[in-house]
Formats: structure tokens, C-alpha cells, sequence
């Protein structure tokens, strides 16, 4: 059930066309890996200065903001409902708000309003931790619902291995394969049929049936990069078929996150870990270029962006480091919100927006 999940997931992403810099439709962005190649983006801000605006919100939420053009979209825990809101890019006026689901609880840190938002520029879908899967058009006319769980069964009902992951899309070869980290392996599959079509073992190497996965993997290139809950973090080279654990396996790392997605430009790959520990590899041997370095202690949940030749990730306290991408350490700034975050940064236009548990802020002024 729950790899069915993720084959809609990740073939609706597939549906966005005309993708641009300045949009930002995904979780991770138009490159869906948390790169952007925007220049010129905001290095220092408070909660006052360099803000262009601030929205208030109801409730915390794991959810990043996506944004296609003048519309931003977030889901939204409020009470004991989830709403999708639209906001107004330029001013930060809602819009409209569309009612998802009841039944919103807290599960450790996070609600059910923690999945991200996914739109191609015309239309927008968001799932719910609840199980209710809708879509709707930029008016905010609903096109369809899934009660996923009334369909397939409730979360969470067997005991086994668990994975909160997103997929990623891997274009090899003149084809696209769906990549999907489960609670023990990692998999490809046709992106029509959703056959798999190569497997690698070793995310759970200790065979516990309560582990679990939040850090999604990442493609880029010809490359495969699978987090697990720490250690291994597992580098495959893409173009296998069957069991892959060792024929297509580059390299490992033991010091992998836990909950933050890494990041890489293709030559260096960047992990922050939950305690804001940093280690830059080579992204292609795995070979230690830096690390360990520390950021400013704390609780990481957020996944760092790479952008501007900067690196930026967000603690749970508000706390956003910038660092400089590249081969040597250097931390270029620290932005503090003082107030809880889960959600990752968003970039558009010259701008970042950032999800506190009281605002959504826009920093920096609009590029046109």
C-alpha cells in the first residue's frame, strides 16, 4: 500500500511541464534535490528586517511552501482540521482555503498537515497525514479525492520497517525509473507500469522491525543516493537491473541524518545531521573533503538548500546557518526566527520563504 502511495506521488511530479528557476513546485524545488540556481539571494534577516512580508499561521507544520507564479500553496493544520490555503505571492493575502480533512492529531513532533504540496501551474494536490488525497484547480474548485486509507487500509497497521520518504526520478538511458527508499531497501521501478526494476539491500543492515526512514533519497546525474536512519547512507550508480546491492553500489558513509534530506551540486555532497553536525563528500567516491564541523547546536528536521554558492538549513528553534558551498567550512551567517520549524526553505525570484510555527515569511525583495 504504502509503495503505491509513493508511485502517485512521485508520477505527479512527473506531470509538471515548463518547470522554471523562479518556481518552486516541489518540496525540493523544480529539481526536486533541493538545489536552485537562483544568484543573489538573501544572506542576513531577522523577523523585521529584510522581510517583504509575513502571513500569521495557526499551527506548526512540517509542510514546505510550494510557489508557481503569483500563487503560493501550503497545507495547513488549524484546530482539529487541515486546510490547503492559496496565498497571494506579492502581498501575502490568503486567497482561498480549502477544507482536507478532520482528524488532525500530533505524532511526536508532527501533525497530519506535514506532506508538501506538489502543483505542475495548473493544478495542485496534497495529501494528508489522515490518508485524504485531493486535487483541485488554482480557483480552489476540488477535481478529485482518494481516501487512501478507506482504499488500501489504515496506516501503520502491520508492524514492519517504516519509510516517510519522497521519491525521486532518475532519467537514465533515455527512460524515467520512480526511486522509492523503503524501510529496508531501496528500488527502482518503471515510472509507467510501477514494476520494480532493480533493488539494493543494507538500509536496515540490522534487520529491526521498528526501523524507519525520513531522509529521502536524491538523483542526480547518473547517481543514486539512498539516506537510511544514520548509518549506512548508500551511493549507487544508476543502469542496474535485479539485485544491485553489490554490483552498482560507488560507496557508503556511516555518519549519515537522520531526518534532513542531503544535498548535492554533482561534485560535492552535504550532510547535515540532526544534531546540525556537517560532513562534505565527494559525490562521486564518498571520500571525506570536510567534517565534522558544527553548526550552532540544536535540533535539525529541516533539509539544507543549496543555492548561490551557499549552503542554508534551518534548526527547530528558527535558527537558519549559512555556510559556503565548496571544498573548506566557513559559516557566512546565522538568521534566528526564535520560533519552532520544521519545514525546509523554498526559493523564488530572489526571494526565500520560510515556515515558522507562527508566520510564513517572504525574505528579501522580488526579483522580476
Amino acid at each position: 500500500m504504502r509503495t503505491r502511495l509513493l508511485l502517485i506521488a512521485a508520477l505527479l511530479t512527473t506531470a509538471a511541464t515548463g518547470l522554471s528557476a523562479d518556481n518552486w513546485p516541489h518540496w525540493r524545488g523544480p529539481s526536486r534535490d533541493g538545489v536552485s540556481t537562483e544568484t543573489n539571494l538573501p544572506l542576513k534577516w531577522t523577523t523585521d528586517e529584510n522581510i517583504a512580508w509575513k502571513l500569521a499561521m495557526p499551527a506548526w507544520s512540517g509542510s514546505t511552501p510550494i510557489i508557481w507564479g503569483e500563487r503560493i500553496f501550503l497545507n495547513v493544520a488549524d484546530g482539529s482540521d487541515l486546510w490547503l490555503w492559496s496565498v497571494d505571492r506579492a502581498k501575502g493575502d490568503v486567497l482561498w482555503k480549502k477544507h482536507l480533512s478532520g482528524g488532525d492529531h500530533r505524532e511526536r513532533k508532527q501533525n497530519m498537515s506535514s506532506p508538501s504540496p506538489v502543483t505542475d501551474g495548473r493544478h495542485v494536490w496534497v495529501m494528508t497525514g489522515t490518508g485524504i488525497f485531493k486535487a483541485f484547480d488554482f480557483d480552489g474548485n476540488e477535481i478529485w479525492m482518494r481516501d487512501i486509507q478507506a482504499d488500501y487500509g489504515k496506516f501503520g497497521f502491520n508492524e514492519s520497517p517504516d519509510a516517510y520518504t519522497t521519491p525521486a526520478l532518475l532519467r537514465y538511458d533515455g527512460k524515467t525509473e520512480i526511486v522509492i527508499t523503503g524501510g529496508d531497501v531501496v528500488t527502482g521501478h518503471d515510472h509507467e507500469t510501477g514494476q520494480e526494476l532493480w533493488r539494493a539491500d543494507g538500509l536496515n543492515p540490522q534487520n529491526d522491525p521498528n526501523h524507519r526512514i525520513v531522509a529521502s533519497p536524491i538523483v542526480h546525474g547518473e547517481m543514486i543516493y539512498a539516506p537510511t536512519r544514520v548509518r549506512p547512507l548508500l551511493a549507487l550508480q544508476a543502469g542496474g537491473r535485479g539485485d544491485v546491492t553489490e554490483s552498482h553500489r560507488a560507496w557508503s558513509f556511516d555518519r549519515g541524518p537522520d531526518v534532513p534530506t542531503p544535498v548535492t551540486d554533482g561534485r560535492y555532497f552535504y550532510v547535515v545531521d540532526d544534531r546540525g553536525i556537517v560532513h562534505c563528500l565527494d559525490a562521486k567516491t564518498g571520500a571525506v573533503v570536510y567534517g565534522p564541523e558544527r553548526l550552532r547546536p540544536g535540533t535539525y528536521s529541516a533539509s539544507p538548500l543549496l543555492a548561490d554558492g551557499k549552503i542554508y538549513v534551518t534548526n527547530e528553534d528558527g535558527l537558519t546557518s549559512v555556510f559556503k558551498a565548496g571544498p573548506a567550512f566557513e559559516i557566512l551567517a546565522e538568521n534566528a526566527m526564535n520560533d519552532y520549524c520544521l519545514s525546509s526553505i523554498a526559493v523564488s525570484e530572489g526571494q526565500l520563504f520560510l515556515r515558522t510555527t507562527g508566520f510564513l515569511y517572504a525574505i528579501g525583495q522580488r526579483r522580476k
